[in-house]
């Protein structure tokens, strides 16, 4: 009888949600004080609520496929006045992380804005910091912003470690360029939400 591979170890979510908002121009407009506490506790103390307010929430999503794909959205929740949820990943490099995104429509068409963490998995560490824009990188790895996928052939998307091997990337001195998009799976099942509104 052949051994079984050992399962990731798996942690059920206790942490608390976080909540923001975003105005009629997709500016960011008011926090929980939960959003404080998590920034903190991800190295992000410099995302402070008062910094932020006002800015536009484009500012940090990474990816101009990404930041086109958040707008139909928000339109159409803003447009049926419907609330939708979908789930992202946001992994650390030593950690799955399986989320969720809740966006509630609001007066003067605001948009409430929740995020929390289903579960993680413990993973092999990934060197992310390898992956950050070098002037000598070698170029590009296209990684889904949604299921946090690296794109290894036009059709095959696979887990970072997979991808890393494969491509043999980690054999290069020099780091490819990170390009986020949303990979055709992913972009399917939200057109898919969006269309069930």
């Amino acid at each position: 009888m052949r051994d079984k591979a050992p399962l990731p170890e798996v942690f059920l979510a206790e942490r608390p949600r976080v909540r923001y908002e975003i105005d009629h121009d997709d500016c960011l407009s008011d926090f929980s004080e939960q959003w404080s506490e998590f920034a903190e506790a991800n190295g992000a103390g410099a995302l402070e609520p008062q910094q932020l307010l006002r800015r536009p929430l484009k500012q940090f999503i990474t990816g101009k496929e990404v930041r086109e794909l958040y707008s139909v959205v928000f339109a159409r929740v803003r447009q049926k006045y419907l609330s939708i949820s979908f789930p992202f990943r946001c992994d650390s490099p030593a950690e799955r992380r399986f989320m969720r995104m809740h966006l509630t429509p609001g007066e003067s068409s605001r948009i409430g804005i929740e995020c929390w963490l289903v579960r993680s998995e413990r993973r092999q560490l990934v060197p992310w910091s390898w992956g950050a824009k070098h002037e000598t990188a070698q170029g590009t790895l296209m990684i889904c912003s949604t299921c946090n996928r690296a794109r290894v052939a036009p059709d095959r998307w696979e887990e970072i470690e997979t991808a890393l091997a494969d491509l043999r990337l980690l054999e290069f001195e020099a780091a490819p360029h990170l390009r986020p998009l949303i990979c055709d799976s992913c972009k399917v099942e939200m057109f898919e939400r969006l269309r069930d509104l």
